[in-house]
């Protein structure tokens, strides 16, 4: 769900979304100088152009709905057949007639809450790599994937998010369609503001009539008088932005001869921050790069991968020592980071340690 938006056309479709229609023939989207429509003619790009890895979507929808959820995710983790056999009996009869709210988050795991539930509250206010409504029905003894979109108006995820979904269903032993049953294209207006979902490749905004871009573009900067951005994270910055912009320095493309490391960073620092894997960070911090915008950010991420700490589980102990190998010039600018990293080792280590100051 994620709060209403504007769409390029107002039909009912499956479960309420608005389904596909032509809006203005004479419109027919974007081409290239061959004629070759970008999406119909090439496939769907990916959400940023910067190799392979994991690609997660931040919340990009109304900020009353990020203040109400939760910390934590609200939606119940389905890893295995024998987990969704559970969650699946105890449902009622009515509640498996209808879809489910999903997201798939950064762990990879598939996470269920009613349909009428948020996806940023199923997700717990974290980046998704997928979000949508999913509809189950039973199959030899089993349960199989009957349909399934990615229409979350909050994450807006590409339909190019599917093999990530795929993967998190195939844990589960769910058979499932080879694509999106009902798939949507996101895009946000330049001009307005306005988050539109793109009919029958016309991409022309719902309000304004201006093109929309080709690129997915949901979580870029828009015009000041557009709508207000969701609320900043707990250490105040902008996941939705690389560290380009957030630090306002534009790196020119780097001369011959180029090394694959070179080119790596200078690709991830035009990445949205959000949309960094763990492997990412480390990289960027082992080269002492944009270290005043990652280590608040990856401090979150230990204090979150704590609680598999205490259990035995995974811990990001690659990311705490890149964190903890900053120079001391850094630490003397930012001591309060200091602190939280000796005391996020320190839990680690099973030391105790002194309260936070």
């Amino acid at each position: 769900m994620d709060g209403a938006r504007r769409e390029t056309d107002t039909a009912a479709g499956p479960h309420g979304d608005a389904a596909p229609g032509p809006r203005d023939a004479s419109r027919p989207g974007p081409r290239d100088d061959a004629g070759r429509h970008p999406l119909r003619d090439a496939g769907p790009p990916p959400l940023h152009d910067t190799g392979p890895g994991p690609l997660l979507y931040p919340y990009s929808g109304p900020p009353e709905l990020a203040a109400a959820a939760p910390d934590s995710p609200g939606g119940v983790p389905v890893a295995t057949r024998e987990e969704f056999a559970r969650w699946a009996a105890e449902q009622t009869a009515a509640d498996l007639a209808q879809p489910f709210t999903y997201t798939v988050g950064g762990d990879g795991l598939l996470r269920l809450a009613p349909r009428r539930s948020e996806h940023v509250a199923c997700a717990g206010r974290l980046p998704v790599h997928g979000a949508g409504e999913v509809l189950f029905r039973p199959d030899s003894g089993g349960w199989k994937v009957e349909e399934i979109s990615n229409f979350s108006t909050g994450y807006c995820p590409e339909p190019a998010s599917f093999p990530r979904v795929a993967a998190a269903l195939d844990a589960c032993a769910l058979a499932r369609p080879a694509h999106f049953t009902h798939a949507a294209v996101f895009r946000r207006c330049e001009e307005c503001g306005t988050t539109c979902v793109v009919k029958d490749d016309h991409y022309v905004c719902a309000v304004c009539d201006a093109d929309l871009p080709v690129r997915w573009n949901v979580c870029r900067a828009v015009r000041p008088d557009a709508a207000p951005p969701p609320p900043l994270p707990a250490h105040g910055i902008d996941t939705a932005r690389s560290l380009e912009e957030l630090e306002g320095d534009v790196w020119p493309a780097p001369g011959p001869p180029v090394t694959a490391l070179v080119e790596a960073v200078h690709a991830l620092r035009r990445r949205p921050v959000g949309a960094l894997g763990t492997w990412d960070m480390i990289r960027l911090l082992g080269q002492r790069v944009g270290a005043a915008v990652l280590v608040p950010v990856a401090l979150d991420l230990l204090r979150a991968s704590l609680p598999r700490q205490a259990t035995g589980g995974w811990f990001e102990d690659d990311l705490l020592a890149a964190v903890a190998a900053q120079p001391p010039e850094f630490w003397a600018e930012h001591p309060h980071w200091h602190a939280e990293t000796a005391r996020i080792a320190d839990a680690v280590a099973g030391r105790p340690h002194g309260p936070a100051g």
